[in-house]
């Protein structure tokens, strides 16, 4: 692709990670993906964990391949951050008393 630049971007919510990842490279003509493995294999990874995958690609113009990826309610941040606050806040206060 012989970018000068490359960009990431990730974005943590509470219910979803979305991965940014654009060049200023050569781009590519849309539909031309099914020559190689590059494309094909991370769509594949990416429904793998039922991740949503878009490409915005032109001639000259650079790729933009974003990623997102919604986290069932028991894998929230929030859930395991709270669940782990707990786990250490008990731990600490039974080797302080035991």
């Amino acid at each position: 692709a012989r970018p000068t630049h490359i960009r990431i971007l990730a974005l943590c919510s509470d219910d979803s990670v979305t991965l940014t990842i654009e060049d200023d490279g050569r781009g590519y003509e849309q539909g031309s993906e099914g020559r190689g493995f590059g494309v094909r294999g991370m769509r594949r990874r990416a429904a793998t964990i039922g991740a949503n995958m878009t490409i915005a690609t032109s001639p000259g113009q650079g790729t933009r391949v974003i990623v997102t990826a919604h986290l069932s309610r028991r894998g929230t941040l929030s859930i395991w951050t709270g669940l782990l606050w707990k786990r250490l806040r008990g731990r600490a206060f039974y080797e302080q008393t035991g």
